[in-house]
């Protein structure tokens, strides 16, 4: 199975509503290319899921997972793939 970690990131509007972050890749993706996904990657040989998902946000939105609860693990929208999600709490500035 090809392992990917994804993080669930929201914050309360003025209404006080849920709000969630999502992103869309600038690289192709084949059919998946121009969708708006939770961010997140795929996990690197020697990576835990917790270590991934924080290296990803960082990379991918420049912030910093300060906690972060696993929610669930389902298949990926690839054979073979699963994902593991995470809804994290990321440091604002």
């Amino acid at each position: 199975m090809i392992p990917v970690v994804v993080g669930i990131i929201s914050r309360k509007n003025k209404e006080g509503k849920d709000e969630y972050l999502l992103v869309a890749s600038k690289k192709n993706f084949g059919k998946f290319t121009g969708y708006y996904y939770p961010p997140g990657g795929h996990i690197e040989k020697g990576e835990n899921e917790v270590s991934c998902l924080k290296r990803e946000i960082k990379e991918e939105l420049d912030l910093d997972v300060i906690s972060c609860e696993k929610v669930a693990e389902t298949t990926g929208d690839e054979p073979n793939q699963i994902t593991f999600w995470y809804k994290c709490k990321v440091e604002t500035y």
